[in-house]
C-alpha cells in the first residue's frame, strides 16, 4: 500500500506503542464559546473557548488533560485560545455535521492530522486533512500543511477507529451520491494514498428541492458512530430517515453486513452505549426527540420495535450525541444554554435516565454539534456506581460479570475499616465522608487473564454553601449572593421564594437560602447592614499647657477602624505636646480623615477642657470637668445638643455637668459648648471665649 510519506523527514519516530486513552478527550469546545471540562472526572462548564460553530468540532489534550488545540473544521485554536499560525482556511465548514476530526500521528507525539469534510455543494464536499506540528510556536503548535485532498464529494460523516494492532488508526469517510465507505490507514508513514473501500449499504444521495441551494442536500448530513471496541459502525441518512448498522474489521478496514433501520424521522445524531448494546438517535423536527434502540432485540424489525422515546427536545430539537469520558451521553440542543444528558446509557428504557437540562453552559450557546473524538481517546468508567451520596451506601457493579471468575474491590477509603475491600460482584460501601476516591477493581476472567482498573468515584454530600459572614456594605452598593452548586437535581429557594442560584441584595435585612441536591438540603443565612459616609471633625485648634496632657476621642458609630498618624489604632489619643495630629478612619463607604492642631497655650489662666466623659456612675470620668490654671473672676458655661437646645448652664466653675438633661440622662452623642470667663485680674481683664464639642459616651 502506497503511503503519503512526504512528512517522514520531519517526524520523530518512536517505537510503536499501544494507543490507550488517558485524558486526551477531556476538554470539549463547541457551539458559541461553549465548553465542558472533564479533567477532574466530573463534567463542568467552562467559558474559555473562542470557537463559533453551528455544528461540529474536535479537540485534543495531552495525557494529563492539558489542552493542546481545538477546531471547528475551518479554524484551529491553540491552548491559549488563539488562532494557531496558519490555522485559518481549513476546508471544513461550520455547518457540517462532522466537520473536523483530530487524529494523532502514530509514533510521533508532536504531530496530529486534522481530517475535515465540507458541506456538499459547489466549493465544499472534499474529504481532506491538514497537519499540525506541536513542537512549533513554543509548544503551542503550527499548521504546517493544509487541505491535502483524499476524495470528493464527501458526506458530512467521519470516524477514527484504532487499528487491531493497537498502534495504527483507521479514518473513515463516506462518498456522497454513492454507497462507498473509504477507510484510510494512518500510521508512522502518514496517510495512505489508497483507502480500503467498501461498497455496502444505501446510497447517500437525494437533492433537496431545486429552489434550495445545493448545500441543502440533506442526505449528506448525519453522524457516523462506532462502538468502543470498534467492531460496529453506524450512520444516519438524514432526509430518508434511515439508520444503518455495519460490522467493521479493525484489522483489514473492511465494512460489511449492513442492517438497515427505516426510522421514518429525520435522524441526525447517533451514538452507541458504552457496552455497545444500545443505540441512541436524535431527530431534527421542530420538537425533536431522543430515542433508544435495543441492539440485542434481534432482527431489524425487532430492533425498531424496541424503540423507546426518551424525551422531547423543544425549539428545533436535538443535534449530535457524543459519549463523554464519564460514561454519559451528551446531546446538543440547538441555540440553548443546556445540554441534555443520558446518565446511564447501558441501562434499558427509562432507566437510562434522560435529563433534558443535564448540564448548564454558563450562558454560552450550543449549536447542533459536539466534538468528534478519535476512538482511541474514548474511555468510560470501568464499573458503574449508584446512589453517590455520602449519607448512604454506594452500590457498585460492572458490565462483563458473565465472563469474570472472581473480583476484588479496594474503595480507597482510609476510614473504611474492614469494609474497605470486597470480593462481591455487586458490593456496597458507605464512604466515611464526601470526596473523590480512587476505587480499584481487579477482575480475573474465566480465560485466566487479570485486569486491574482504577476509577475516580466522586462521593457527593449535601450542598456546601458559603455566602460569607454577616457584612456591612455602603448604601447603594450592589451585593450579589451566589450559591451556585454543581451536581444533579440542584434547586434553590430564597427567603422571598425566588429560585435563582444568585440573589441581588437591595436593602438591609436577613437573607436565607435553601439549596437542595440529590443528597439533601443545606441552608445558609447572612445579615446585611448598610453603612453611610462618616466624615468626622477633631475640632478647632487647641492649646496645651507645658507639662500637661489631654485626651481626645472620636465617637462615630458608622466608622469601623481607626489609625493615628504614627499607625497607632483606636479612637482615642493622649495629647502630651503641641503638634498636628491626624486620625484616619474607614468604613464600607470609604476612608475619612481630619487633622487637629495643638499649640502651646498661654498658661497664665488656661482652661483644661475634656472632650469626652462617661456618666455611667462607675466612679470614673462620670462628670464633665473643666479646670483652670487660675481662679477666674467671672465664668459662664452653656451646653447645647445637636438641635441647638440648651441642656446645661453654669456660672460656677465648680459645678460640673453630670450628663443629665432636665433631670434625665442625656443621650450619648456629641454636644456643643460655649464658655466665657475673665482670668486672673493680675494678668488680664479681657473676656476670653471658648467653643467646642464634648462627646458623651454611655
Amino acid at each position: 500500500m502506497n503511503m503519503r510519506i512526504w512528512l517522514l523527514s520531519c517526524l520523530v519516530i518512536l517505537p510503536c506503542f499501544m494507543l490507550h486513552a488517558q485524558k486526551e478527550g477531556t476538554q470539549w469546545y463547541f457551539g458559541v464559546r461553549a465548553g465542558i471540562d472533564f479533567v477532574s472526572g466530573t463534567a463542568y462548564s467552562t467559558k474559555r473557548g473562542q470557537l463559533s460553530s453551528q455544528e461540529s468540532s474536535s479537540a485534543v489534550c495531552d495525557g494529563q488533560g492539558n489542552l493542546l488545540f481545538y477546531t471547528g473544521g475551518s479554524v484551529v485554536y491553540n491552548r491559549d485560545h488563539e488562532v494557531m499560525p496558519n490555522g485559518r482556511g481549513l476546508s471544513g465548514h461550520s455547518t457540517t455535521t462532522q466537520s473536523g476530526l483530530i487524529v494523532p500521528v502514530p509514533e510521533s507525539p508532536d504531530f496530529y492530522f486534522v481530517f475535515t469534510a465540507g458541506g456538499v455543494g459547489e466549493n465544499f464536499g472534499a474529504f481532506s486533512y491538514s497537519v499540525v506540528d506541536m513542537s512549533l510556536d513554543g509548544g503551542k503548535g503550527d499548521v504546517i500543511a493544509r487541505n491535502i485532498p483524499l476524495f470528493r464529494p464527501s458526506c458530512e460523516k467521519m470516524a477514527a477507529i484504532p487499528h487491531a494492532n493497537g498502534c495504527d488508526i483507521w479514518v473513515i469517510g463516506h462518498e456522497y451520491e454513492s454507497d462507498v465507505f473509504h477507510a484510510y490507514l494512518v500510521n508512522q508513514d502518514g496517510v495512505a494514498d489508497t483507502p480500503v473501500s467498501s461498497k455496502v449499504g444505501s446510497v447517500h444521495a437525494g437533492v433537496f428541492p431545486a429552489a434550495m441551494n445545493a448545500m441543502h442536500e440533506k442526505n449528506a448530513q448525519g453522524q457516523m458512530a462506532h462502538t468502543l471496541n470498534g467492531r460496529k459502525l453506524a450512520v444516519t441518512i438524514f432526509e430518508d430517515g434511515i439508520i444503518e448498522l455495519f460490522d467493521f474489521d479493525a484489522n483489514t478496514g473492511v465494512i460489511s453486513n449492513p442492517l438497515s433501520l427505516d426510522f421514518k424521522y429525520h435522524v441526525y445524531g447517533l451514538a452507541f452505549s458504552p457496552d455497545g448494546t444500545k443505540l441512541y438517535a436524535s431527530t431534527r423536527e421542530y420538537f425533536g426527540k431522543v430515542y433508544q434502540l435495543d441492539l440485542e432485540a434481534g432482527s431489524a424489525a425487532d430492533i425498531l420495535a424496541s424503540t423507546v422515546e426518551l424525551g422531547t427536545v423543544p425549539t428545533d430539537g436535538p443535534g449530535a450525541i457524543q459519549l463523554g469520558p464519564d460514561g454519559k451521553l451528551y446531546i446538543a440542543r440547538w441555540r440553548q444554554d443546556h445540554l441534555a444528558v443520558i446518565n446511564h446509557p447501558n441501562r434499558l428504557g427509562a432507566a437510562c435516565d434522560f435529563v433534558l437540562d443535564g448540564i448548564y453552559l454558563k450562558r454560552k450557546i450550543c449549536g447542533l454539534g459536539l466534538p468528534v473524538m478519535y476512538g482511541g481517546y474514548l474511555t468510560v468508567p470501568a464499573f458503574n456506581v449508584y446512589n453517590e451520596c455520602a449519607e448512604g451506601a454506594l452500590f457498585f457493579n460492572f458490565d462483563d460479570a458473565g465472563i469474570v471468575d472472581q473480583v476484588k474491590w479496594d474503595f480507597a477509603d482510609p476510614s473504611g475499616g474492614p469494609s474497605n475491600v470486597s470480593q462481591s460482584f455487586t458490593p456496597r460501601h458507605i464512604f466515611s465522608e464526601p470526596g473523590t476516591y480512587s476505587v480499584q477493581l481487579i477482575r480475573q476472567y474465566k480465560n485466566g487473564t487479570v485486569d486491574t482498573t482504577t476509577q475516580a468515584v466522586t462521593v457527593n454530600g449535601k450542598p456546601q454553601l458559603n455566602i460569607g459572614p454577616d457584612t456591612i456594605v455602603c448604601e447603594g452598593t450592589e451585593l450579589i449572593l451566589d450559591v451556585t452548586t454543581l451536581g444533579k437535581g440542584v434547586s434553590y429557594l430564597w427567603q422571598d421564594s425566588t429560585t435563582a442560584p444568585t440573589y441581588t441584595v437591595k436593602e438591609e435585612g436577613i437573607y436565607e437560602v435553601f439549596v437542595t441536591n440529590e443528597c439533601g438540603t443545606s441552608t445558609a443565612k447572612k445579615i446585611v447592614a448598610y453603612a453611610t459616609p462618616a466624615a468626622f471633625d477633631l475640632g478647632p485648634v487647641q492649646g496645651l499647657c507645658p507639662d500637661s496632657t489631654r485626651q481626645i476621642a472620636v465617637s462615630e458609630q458608622r466608622l469601623t477602624s481607626y489609625k493615628w498618624q504614627d499607625g497607632t489604632p483606636g479612637a482615642q489619643w493622649l495629647l502630651t505636646e503641641p503638634g498636628t495630629y491626624t486620625l484616619t478612619a474607614t468604613n464600607a463607604c470609604g476612608v475619612f480623615s481630619d487633622d487637629l492642631v495643638v499649640t502651646e497655650a498661654n498658661c497664665d489662666c488656661i482652661l483644661s477642657i475634656s472632650n469626652v466623659f462617661t456618666p455611667n456612675q462607675d466612679g470614673s470620668n462620670d462628670q464633665w470637668d473643666i479646670s483652670y490654671t487660675c481662679r477666674p473672676t467671672r465664668f459662664q458655661m452653656r451646653v447645647y445638643d445637636r438641635w441647638g437646645h440648651q441642656v446645661f448652664m453654669s456660672e460656677a466653675m465648680d459645678q460640673a455637668w453630670d450628663g443629665t438633661c432636665g433631670g434625665a440622662n442625656c443621650a450619648a452623642g456629641v454636644y456643643y459648648y460655649q464658655i466665657e470667663f475673665v482670668g486672673d485680674p493680675q494678668v488680664t481683664t479681657e473676656v476670653e471665649q471658648h467653643a467646642g464639642t464634648v462627646t458623651l459616651l454611655r
